[in-house]
């Protein structure tokens, strides 16, 4: 979702964590589940640390990306605020409404921040995973091709894919983030970088400081995406659908791009917002490993490389995934079943079968199973949930029998 100017901190607190309890950790790399034991975090006292604070971030974006974001800061122990220029969007006014697409990837990262939120949207989404999922013919409603979301979900321990209203996962979303962490009304317009902190500049002359920004408001960021010399608005594609080409660089120093606002991706395979989740969890598990101690000039350069560590890991499967969005409607648009005659468009009605016809439909037979696999499972986090309850467990595996 991409809304713009919103703005989201997480600024400074002075929380370090306790062990409080141990549950199973899902680490998910490549195509493989490992189960193993983990321990389950409560923020404690900056005593209890020995005085060492967390990164104060700010982040700019409070769409599904941004809140995200701000939701797993916050049970990382990093105090949050998000700042939002119209929050009428999240309550399912205006504009932005219709269904959302949540993959097995992207509900297993969700599940990993904080399984209260999975399990609200289980209940208010529908489950499409266990579905008839494929490529077919509008007209003729013939398969290209199918492919199977649910088996390979379920084999790994992961969600089913579902459907939700956006406006309901916002909702939840916001909800979990909590009312006193959101701030309404708030439009950021400029940014400023110094060797020790990032400053934002809010519409009505506030600032707030922070360690690191984080640019999440959507393919129509114009504060942060302009500043740090994205690309330019006359190099936009306008159409029903935004396309931008993917860039190189996802920020400079402290600020750095998450989601739409680093790779806007059409529609076609309805994971955009999937992949904003992702991005979060990565980009806070890369912040999350800058040490709390050290010289300022040392803080400066572990947020720096965090911020490009963060950058690397995930430039390769988004940038996978845009191509893929981005080939759907050219394959679309090349469609012929059967040969066009031209002049002798009477000949048309013999329907002879184009010869690209059988080749492009081996094609999605062979690589789209394994691509979908890939999205649903293979996005390499670390991901440490807690233990789906039997209930649930039950219900998964009668969805492949």
């Amino acid at each position: 979702m991409a809304v713009s100017s919103l703005y989201l901190s997480l600024c400074h607190q002075s929380l370090g964590f306790r062990a409080k309890k141990y549950s199973k950790t899902r680490i998910i790399r490549g195509n493989s589940v490992i189960r193993c034991k983990s321990s389950r975090l409560d923020q404690t006292s900056d005593e209890e640390k020995g005085g060492k604070r967390k990164l104060k971030i700010l982040i700019a974006g409070g769409g599904i990306g941004g809140l995200v974001l701000a939701l797993a800061a916050k049970h990382r122990g990093f105090q949050v605020q998000v700042f939002e220029k119209d929050s009428s969007s999240v309550r399912g006014e205006g504009k932005g409404r219709g269904p959302i697409q949540l993959v097995s990837s992207a509900l297993a990262v969700l599940e990993a921040i904080d399984e209260d939120v999975v399990k609200q949207i289980m209940e208010a989404g529908c489950d499409t995973g266990n579905r008839i999922n494929g490529y077919a013919d509008g007209v003729s409603g013939e398969w290209f091709t199918k492919f199977d979301l649910s088996s390979p979900a379920v084999s790994r321990g992961l969600p089913i894919t579902q459907v939700i209203c956006r406006m309901e996962l916002l909702d939840i979303l916001v909800n979990a983030v909590g009312s006193d962490i959101l701030r309404n009304k708030s439009k950021v317009v400029d940014f400023i970088q110094d060797p020790n902190k990032v400053t934002v500049i809010l519409e009505d002359g506030q600032r707030y400081d922070g360690d690191v920004l984080v640019g999440a408001d959507g393919i129509w960021s114009k504060e942060v995406v302009a500043l740090i010399q994205e690309t330019p608005e006359s190099m936009i594609l306008r159409r029903d659908i935004y396309d931008r080409d993917m860039i190189s660089s996802w920020g400079t120093g402290r600020v750095a791009l998450l989601g739409d606002a680093a790779h806007p991706l059409q529609p076609n395979l309805g994971i955009g917002g999937c992949m904003a989740i992702e991005d979060s969890y990565q980009l806070i598990d890369e912040l999350d490993q800058v040490s709390s101690t050290g010289s300022d000039a040392q803080r400066t350069d572990a947020i720096v490389l965090a911020l490009r560590r963060y950058a690397t890991k995930r430039m390769r499967r988004v940038g996978i995934v845009h191509a893929a969005t981005r080939m759907a409607p050219q394959m679309l648009a090349m469609y012929r079943p059967y040969i066009e005659f031209g002049p002798l468009a009477h000949l048309s009605t013999l329907k002879i079968m184009h010869p690209a016809f059988p080749m492009a439909r081996a094609f999605l037979q062979f690589c789209m199973p394994e691509f979908m696999t890939w999205i649903i499972t293979g996005h390499g986090l670390s991901l440490k949930g807690g233990e789906k309850d039997p209930s649930y467990k039950q219900q998964n595996e009668s969805q492949i029998q």
